[in-house]
């Protein structure tokens, strides 16, 4: 009888160790992925599109994308401050608007505006 408690418990400690050893290996991802990159990574994926199209004056702002620079309506809509802010550098030539990142992929953000700009 003991022996089967004893055998219990080994297998509850086990199972604990592994769900304690796994939060904490998932947390110090999360952390270094969050100290790397400045923003949340799973904010990133969902609402960095939308806090920037916000800062480019949204959608009806921009006219067409040519060549990795979007065509705006109004140049003095664009908020390049904020883009700082997001670690997101803009460069305003005309109606132009060049966008540059080291952390967040502009080609992605590129491909989803003109997608929502064909819908």
């Amino acid at each position: 009888m003991n022996t089967i408690v004893y055998i219990l418990l080994a297998i509850a400690f086990t199972v604990c160790f592994i769900s304690l050893f796994a939060y904490f290996s998932i947390t110090k991802i999360i952390k270094n992925k969050k100290d790397k990159y400045g923003i949340d990574s799973i904010e990133r994926s969902s609402t960095i599109y939308n806090k920037i199209l916000i800062e480019i004056g949204t959608i009806e702002n921009v006219d067409s994308i040519k060549e990795n620079r979007i065509l705006v309506l109004s140049s003095q809509l664009v908020n390049i401050e904020n883009l700082k802010n997001l670690k997101i550098k803009a460069e305003i030539e005309g109606n132009e608007v060049g966008l540059t990142s080291k952390e967040f992929s502009i080609k992605l953000f590129m491909k989803r505006l003109e997608n929502d700009l064909k819908k």
